[in-house]
């Protein structure tokens, strides 16, 4: 069998997305990086929404049980400290174990990326354990994914901590390591979104004009009732904060996406064709019968599984958010997720 990389996955749908919202610049940039990595369940883009806007960033699902990171990465000292994370996450005595249920990896895509290209880290938690903020940082810390004399806050941390809702959770810790500066993305979800304004100003952070509150208002009643908030925290809460609007799954999750791409093309935070494009990516991408592109590294489970689940790759449109900053104009990015599943016969991906 030939090597398989996440860029064997990628073109499998890579087919179902336009022009408008993937162009050829970004397309070699996204399969380029794509190549360097093992394959990976779950994938996503991340692409921004006003005409115009061609970036397109990457992320992926990394499993920590066996990364299978290429041996030029582990001469880097970022992937060093990865591998690290995932020995510490797999084994039942690491100091992430059972702290940390997945890790995602995200590639911002500016520039066409280098050999060894740097990511950013996500540590998504277990949001049924209580979190000690300070504690994960030691942690990382020691894992080396700090640069020295980071300046971090552990009274600012512990200050977002307190100041949460009571259904809200520290959801993921986020290490943009390729990225100038220090700061640690927090991701808290179930945030209602009523509350995003009030939890924003207990913490610390202002916005003199209230356009946020505005915004967040103007959004929310198209989308589900809790949001995700994602803050960069340093020695204080940084400026540019992250609300994620989300529409769940359902039979009505079409026309509500709609409504709320539509609200977004009125504002003119979106492209009206690029909306268009992403109502078209949601399904599902079975195994043509000449087997082109096919990962031949899944045909093990397909042989296996045959009769009982089909081999699908599916597609959805997961969240939008909104990017802020105070004094200037907001900005709207689109996430879309991908992954490969075996779905029993019988369910509704297998009619696709």
């Amino acid at each position: 069998m030939s090597p398989v990389s996440m860029d064997t996955y990628l073109r499998v749908v890579s087919p179902h997305l336009a022009p408008v919202l993937v162009d050829e610049e970004a397309w070699s940039r996204l399969h380029a990086v794509a190549a360097l990595l093992p394959p990976c369940s779950l994938a996503g883009l991340e692409l921004r929404l006003r005409a115009n806007q061609p970036k397109v960033d990457f992320f992926v699902r990394l499993s920590y049980f066996d990364p299978a990171l290429p041996p030029a990465f582990l001469a880097h000292p970022v992937w060093r400290a990865l591998q690290r994370v995932c020995e510490h996450v797999a084994s039942p005595s690491g100091r992430l174990h059972g702290h940390v249920s997945r890790l995602f990896l995200e590639f911002d895509l500016d520039a066409p990326p280098s050999s060894v290209p740097t990511p950013g880290l996500f540590l998504v938690l277990d949001t049924s354990r209580t979190v000690v903020p300070s504690e994960m940082l030691a942690i990382a810390d020691a894992l080396g994914l700090f640069k020295p004399n980071a300046g971090m806050s552990e009274a600012t941390l512990d200050r977002c901590m307190a100041a949460l809702p009571p259904a809200a959770k520290l959801a993921h810790i986020g290490f943009m390591l390729s990225r100038p500066g220090h700061a640690v993305r927090l991701v808290i979800e179930r945030m209602p979104a009523s509350a995003v304004s009030r939890y924003l100003d207990e913490v610390g952070w202002r916005d003199p004009a209230r356009q946020l509150s505005s915004e967040i208002d103007d959004l929310a009643g198209r989308a589900d009732a809790v949001v995700m908030l994602d803050l960069d925290v340093a020695d204080e809460v940084c400026p540019d904060v992250g609300v994620e609007f989300y529409v769940r799954r359902g039979t009505d999750d079409v026309p509500r996406w709609r409504s709320f791409l539509a609200r977004l093309v009125e504002r003119g935070l979106a492209s009206p064709a690029k909306v268009e494009a992403l109502i078209a990516w949601p399904g599902f991408t079975g195994r043509r019968h000449d087997g082109e592109c096919w990962p031949p590294n899944l045909e093990a489970g397909d042989l296996a599984f045959r009769g009982l689940a089909r081999s699908l790759f599916w597609r959805n449109l997961n969240h939008v958010k909104l990017g802020y900053r105070p004094g200037r104009e907001p900005e709207a990015k689109v996430y879309l997720g991908f992954g490969h599943n075996w779905f029993p016969i019988g369910t509704p991906a297998d009619s696709e």
